[in-house]
């Protein structure tokens, strides 16, 4: 069916909407717009729609991207089943994106949104369930068409937007696979040559090993969760000199140890070794086992303590305690000193 489709341009109609007149290349600005059509108000899957897309709404505007309703029913009554439409979901998302209004289903044509088997009670066609995503150059970059017996998905619509974004950030020299989301590899456009990727990609891509030995299917490379890890645990933190992490400084005042940012300029065996949280630690309970050995009772690792010197015969209460941590923290300080 010819009309509007990838890659034309919408028109700049001018039309009532339930925020007043809206011209729409005014509308999208410099931004990516979605435009949407639904097939008339008070009607079951449509309330579920718009309620859904109020619901995503601002992860939309995390993006950067608007929302533009229309239909073929008038302003009073888009503003009337808005009601419904909130009300339905719950009051937790208020329909805070404007719906244009198109009686005469002009608008409609133009924008290619019309379904043939859907007729109102005069006969007319009636909108589709269909989507434009608009970029900055008001131009059309992605459409879907749903039958009026089928709802939208509103997270495909998301990860849609994302991949478009993703592929708009690199000029268009990645793409998405199948299945995509947010944060997994992308593929390289086979316009861009070994050495352009190289230079876009430091960290490098894979290119799949496939009968045809064509190289075409390349991936980037994503950073890992454990080198994400990595990086984060490179962050400056309040600790004792070995490496013992403390929720907050004031652990670390009150048990005599100076807030350090250079804990990991010490030995590599002081760091390791002492990973674990110490048994003794006097602001923080602990209990022993049936055969001595210590754990920590609290909201920390419970691991044994390396360097616990402790035993039950000679523990007698969170003096001695005080006292073995205190002598233990001094000789590995001492120890770490003369390593450096």
């Amino acid at each position: 069916m010819p009309g509007l489709t990838i890659g034309d341009t919408v028109p700049n109609l001018e039309l009532d909407s339930t925020h007043g007149k809206i011209r729409i290349h005014d509308y999208v600005g410099d931004g990516y717009t979605i435009i949407f059509s639904h097939p008339a108000d008070f009607t079951p899957v449509c309330t579920t729609e718009m309620a859904a897309m109020a619901g995503y709404a601002k992860e939309f505007e995390k993006r950067g991207v608007k929302l533009l309703g229309i239909s073929c029913d008038d302003v009073e009554s888009h503003r009337e089943w808005t009601k419904d439409i909130e009300a339905y979901g719950g009051g937790k998302h208020k329909v805070t994106y404007p719906i244009l209004a198109d009686p005469g289903r002009d608008a409609i044509r133009q924008l290619n949104m019309v379904d043939p088997d859907e007729k109102d009670a005069k006969g007319v066609s009636l909108p589709s369930r269909a989507l434009h995503v608009v970029g900055p150059d008001k131009a059309v970059k992605l459409s879907f068409l749903y039958p009026a017996t089928t709802g939208r998905n509103m997270e495909e619509v998301l990860r849609a937007v994302d991949s478009l974004l993703t592929a708009a950030k690199h000029g268009g020299k990645v793409a998405t696979p199948a299945n995509w989301k947010p944060g997994e590899c992308a593929v390289i456009a086979p316009g861009v040559s070994d050495e352009e990727a190289r230079k876009m990609f430091p960290q490098g891509f894979e290119t799949a090993d496939l009968p045809s030995k064509k190289g075409y299917l390349r991936f980037t490379k994503r950073v890992t969760n454990s080198r994400r890890r990595r990086l984060a645990r490179q962050q400056p933190i309040d600790s004792d000199p070995f490496g013992l992490r403390f929720p907050n400084t004031a652990a670390a005042i009150v048990l005599g140890l100076e807030k350090r940012r250079n804990y990991r300029s010490l030995p590599r065996r002081d760091h390791t070794a002492t990973r674990t949280d110490f048994c003794a630690t006097p602001l923080l309970p602990f209990r022993r086992t049936p055969r001595g050995h210590h754990f920590l009772a609290s909201s920390f690792t419970s691991q044994r303590c390396p360097h616990c010197t402790i035993t039950p015969r000679s523990h007698s209460g969170m003096k001695d305690s005080r006292a073995t941590y205190s002598g233990e923290v001094a000789a590995l300080q001492d120890d770490s000193t003369a390593s450096a």
